[in-house]
């Protein structure tokens, strides 16, 4: 059985493809990667076995994602229109754009709540179910059928008042 074009083996005969990088796209790939370095010269990846057959068929897949960060390094070397200035008319449909967006998120978080009064749940039950005595503003016990808790409606109004779960006492 033959190899895949760019597989070669290490030093302790464990099968990696590799591939050279273009000179043009170096840079890019580095970015790509978030590497360290400012150039990327070659792409090289252990394919972990030692048998041909096996690093063949594990070399496909290594080797498409050889091709997908070429490309996407590609993509970012393709020149971009650059708008110098908007117009009142694109300024007004990017601001009711955000604007819907912003009460899109509120009306989600209103109608499901944020996720934070389970948690809230599940430590007063461990407080209670630990025999620890504790107060607290809030209803314990119960989750909204839906939309916000009393709690998580007292945070959206108070964003800076620290809210405490409750003051615990060891029995």
């Amino acid at each position: 059985m033959r190899a895949l074009m760019g597989l070669i083996k290490d030093r302790h005969g464990t099968y990696c493809a590799q591939r050279k990088v273009p000179e043009r796209l170096q840079e890019a790939v580095a970015r790509v990667l978030n590497s360290d370095k400012p150039k990327q010269v070659f792409l090289k990846k252990s394919l972990g076995t030692k048998v041909l057959k096996e690093a063949n068929v594990a070399a496909t897949y290594v080797l498409a994602d050889f091709n997908r960060t070429l490309a996407s390094a590609e993509a970012l070397l393709k020149e971009r229109p650059v708008i110098s200035s908007l117009t009142d008319a694109q300024i007004k449909r990017m601001s009711e754009r955000y604007y819907a967006l912003v009460l899109g998120a509120d009306e989600e978080e209103r109608q499901e709540g944020t996720g934070s009064e389970p948690i809230f749940q599940s430590v007063a039950e461990q407080l209670a179910a630990a025999g620890v005595e504790f107060r607290t503003l809030f209803k314990v016990g119960e989750l909204p059928e839906a939309g916000l808790s009393d709690r998580e409606v007292f945070k959206r109004e108070h964003p800076k008042a620290p809210v405490r779960l409750a003051l615990a006492v060891q029995v």
